[in-house]
This record gives C-alpha cells, sequence and structure tokens, in this order.
C-alpha cells in the first residue's frame, strides 16, 4: 500500500491518494469525501505529494489538481459534531470493581490504579445505582436516546441490585419519553438460562467476553483458583444462542498475542455471533497487536464478502471506520477517540464519575458524584480534545477517521493524556488505509449493505454445535 498527501496552499482542504493492488482511492483529509480513481490518477497525485507546497505549477497542473481536488471537495468545512450544550447521554457504569475471574491482563489490576479490583470486595449500593440513573436522566432533554452499559469487574456478581436497576431505569425512560439501550457486560461465567430469560424480558444486551476457543481462552482468562473458564463460557453462550430471540449477539476478545484475526472471527460466527469486537490488550508497555497487517487484510476481505452477500455484520475497526465515512465527520468520533467526556462517562461502584469506566479507581481523574449530578459540559471540557487540536495528529491524513488515540491507553504508556503512540498510529493508518478501498469498493457494488450496516440491521446468524466442541483455531484455518 502507498499513500501521498497532496497539501496544497491555496486549497481549502488536503486530499491523499491512497493505492493498493485493487486500485486507488482519493480521499479528503477534512471532508472524508471519496472517490475511486484509477492508477495514472493516483501516479499524478503522487507526483504532485512530492513536489511540496512551494514548487510552482504550471496552467495544466492547476487544470488538473482542480479536478484533482473537486472530486472529494465539500462545499463547506466540516465542523465538529456539537455546540456549547452537549448532553451525556451514556453511562458506564461499573457497578462492581471485583470479579470472580483472575485474567493475567485485566486492566483494573494496572499498576496506574489506586484501587485494583482484587482488592475490592462488594458492589455498587442500591441507592447509589439508582442515583446514576437518575442524574442522567436529569439533565437528558425529553425524548433523547440514553444509553446505560453495565461494566463491572463482573456486572452480574450484583445481579439483585443491577435487576431493580433495570426497572428503575425502564420506568424512568417511559415516563420521560427516552428511547433506551441498556448492555450488560459479563465474563459468561454467570449467565445462567435465569439470566439469558430476564436480558430478554427486559431487552437488555448481554455482552461476553471470551479470547477464543480453550487453547487460546484459557492461557489468560481463569479463575482466582486458576481453573480454566471456558468449560463454563461456552456451556452458557450456546444457552443463550438456544434460548435468546434477540438477533443480536455481541463478543468482546483481547488478543494477548498476535492471533490469526481470520480464523478467530470465523470461529466467533460459526459460535452465531455477529458484532464482534478482537481487541489489542494494553499495558504500561504499550498496546499490542491483535494481528497483523497481512491478518488485517485478509480479515477485511472476509468481512466484505459478507457484506456483498448481503450478511450484515459488525467487525471492528472496520465498521467503525466505515460508519465515519458515511456519516463525513457529522459523527463526535471522528473528532475524538471515543464519546468520553463528551456524550459519556464512566461511574464507578461508589458513584465517583470518572471520562470512562476505564478511568475507574484513579484519583486524579475523578470528576464528581452522581449524588450530586453529572458534570456540565463546561466542566467536562477538559476530559476531551478534539483531533485538530492533539500533536501530531492535526497534520495526519487519517485524523477524521482515527479520531485519535484513546486516552487511558495513551495515559497508560506514560504519553499523557492526549498523547500518541507511534507504532499504533502506524498501524492504524494501515488499516484506515485498507478500509478506504473496501468502503469505495461496497459503495459501488452493495451500497444497501453499507446502508444497512450503518442502520445496525445485522443479519441474525445461524449457531453451529461444532464451533462449542473445537478446542483450537484449527477447523478454521482454511
Amino acid at each position: 500500500m502507498k499513500i501521498d498527501q497532496v497539501d496544497r496552499r491555496s486549497r481549502r482542504e488536503s486530499v491523499v491518494s491512497v493505492q493498493t493492488e485493487k486500485g486507488a482511492v482519493i480521499f479528503g483529509v477534512d471532508s472524508m469525501r471519496i472517490s475511486r480513481a484509477g492508477i495514472a490518477v493516483a501516479d499524478r497525485a503522487s507526483y504532485y505529494a512530492d513536489l511540496g507546497h512551494d514548487v510552482p505549477l504550471t496552467g495544466a497542473d492547476e487544470a488538473w489538481l482542480a479536478k484533482l481536488f473537486a472530486a472529494v471537495e465539500a462545499d463547506d468545512h466540516v465542523r465538529l459534531p456539537h455546540g456549547e450544550d452537549v448532553e451525556i447521554s451514556r453511562l458506564n457504569i461499573g457497578n462492581t470493581y471485583a470479579c470472580n475471574m483472575g485474567c493475567s491482563y485485566c486492566y483494573n489490576e494496572l499498576d496506574i490504579k489506586d484501587v485494583k479490583g482484587s482488592q475490592v470486595r462488594g458492589g455498587m449500593s442500591e441507592a447509589t445505582s439508582i442515583d446514576a440513573v437518575d442524574a442522567l436522566f436529569e439533565q437528558s432533554t425529553e425524548g433523547r436516546p440514553l444509553s446505560l452499559v453495565f461494566i463491572g469487574g463482573e456486572a452480574l456478581l450484583e445481579r439483585k441490585t443491577l435487576e431493580k436497576t433495570v426497572a428503575h431505569a425502564r420506568e424512568r425512560a417511559r415516563t420521560g419519553g427516552h428511547p433506551l439501550s441498556i448492555a450488560v457486560y459479563t465474563n459468561g461465567t454467570l449467565m445462567t438460562p435465569k439470566v439469558i430469560e430476564w436480558a430478554d424480558a427486559n431487552d437488555v444486551s448481554l455482552v461476553i467476553s471470551l479470547d477464543g476457543p480453550p487453547q487460546i481462552n484459557d492461557a489468560y482468562r481463569v479463575f482466582k483458583s486458576g481453573r480454566p473458564t471456558s468449560g463454563h463460557v461456552l456451556k452458557n453462550i450456546r444457552k443463550l444462542m438456544e434460548m435468546s430471540p434477540d438477533s443480536l449477539k455481541r463478543i468482546r476478545s483481547v488478543a494477548v498475542r498476535p492471533v490469526d484475526l481470520l480464523a478467530l472471527h470465523k470461529y466467533f460466527y460459526d459460535m452465531g455471533f455477529n458484532e464482534i469486537h478482537v481487541q489489542p490488550l494494553y499495558d504500561e508497555k504499550g498496546i499490542g497487536e491483535a494481528g497483523a497487517d497481512d491478518s488485517m487484510r485478509e480479515l477485511l476481505d472476509w468481512y466484505v464478502e459478507k457484506l456483498r452477500a448481503g450478511i450484515i455484520l459488525s467487525v471492528l475497526p472496520f465498521e467503525t471506520f466505515f460508519e465515519k465515512f458515511l456519516t463525513q465527520g457529522r459523527a463526535v468520533a471522528s473528532w475524538y477517540p471515543c464519546t468520553a467526556g463528551v456524550s459519556s462517562l464512566g461511574v464507578g461502584p461508589g458513584g465517583t464519575i470518572y471520562p470512562c469506566h476505564h478511568f475507574l479507581e484513579e484519583k486524579d481523574y475523578e470528576v464528581g458524584h452522581v449524588s450530586l449530578g453529572l458534570p456540565t459540559f463546561r466542566e467536562r471540557t477538559d476530559l476531551f480534545q478534539n483531533v485538530n487540536e492533539r500533536q501530531p495528529c492535526a497534520s495526519c491524513w487519517a485524523k477524521h477517521a482515527c479520531g485519535g488515540e484513546c486516552y487511558h491507553r495513551a495515559h497508560t504508556a506514560g504519553q499523557g493524556y492526549t498523547g500518541v503512540l507511534e507504532d499504533t498510529c502506524r498501524s492504524r493508518k494501515s488499516h484506515i488505509g485498507l478500509a478506504l478501498e473496501a468502503f469505495a469498493q461496497l459503495a459501488s457494488e452493495a451500497p444497501d449493505a453499507l446502508r444497512a450496516l450503518a442502520a445496525k440491521q445485522y443479519t441474525s446468524v445461524p449457531s453451529n454445535a461444532a464451533a462449542f466442541e473445537a478446542e483450537n483455531l484449527d477447523p478454521y484455518r482454511v
């Protein structure tokens, strides 16, 4: 892959030429508009990129460049997607900091934590949990869509309080006219049939953590005694697939070491999951690699093949990139790495508020308490930074497709709250380049798939019983 940035000071925005084996794409850095191009056009873009800003151009050069910029130029600059009165629409609630597992890579055990998960017992009180819900609703405009995500530790350890809190939130949503989504993240060990029935009855989305088949998962995800967890989790996932009519099935995986991403996604897909997020491990040393670039390319080709066939899946990070290209800068995450501080906050078990749930039990990042309501927009402005104001992000061609590094990952790796990790930047830009070509291809060949993806109309995937018997990824390496 070859990437060239054409940036003439007389123009309002830069354009980038991305050359791949399949052709080339011209991408507007600010407008985020995309145009397919032939290799000859890409070669010309490369030529002008090499000239730099100050080399005089001929009339023919100016005419050619005008056509290049016109292919992606917006009528107006893309503007920030919010004004001065942004409400919080999502709370990520750590309803307990405790867990029944002892995963070797848990970020609640990082040295930067003032209190670690293994040092805490018990969970959020019912009064504090109700305060958190009320604080969210009381600062929200009537009818505004809201979201509650219960993270834990292991959120189902506090099931009694969780059920009462969900019932209260549903009543507040009904009386206030708020569409409300609720999700519970779980390691799957406590996801019994009764939990599945409760979740379905209350429209609660269960998000399961599993790193792969037993040989992968049990290397790091174990009970505190050291016993493997996959037997319990796979049995409960199988029950979920059999019992739950909810078409959305969500899985989260941590790649502690580089893994065969394509085989891993095929495995999760075969189990019946249609929202798959495999994320690299991060700690004080930086961010690991979930897979090599070749592995990411293979994964993207498989994903595009599914979308072209009308099978709508969520595969991160590519769905995130596609969403940003579709919204062309109108999404909050096009300007920030996530919604932390802008429209979402984290809440710890004691009711303390943080930029997001990753910062739980880090005193330097406490920003209030739910009993006093949520911080206002002006009180939150130190919690986020526009990618155009971050360095070296401001001059990067991929800034709006990226949004900048995760605040907690940068902070954990010693680069500061708004810092960057150069190795991760290079890798992410490579992935964005792949996504640009794939998006341009889908836009011309399968636009209905992109529309369905934007609406999150995911395909219900049948579950294959054989997937639950696999010990490793070998059956999926074909």
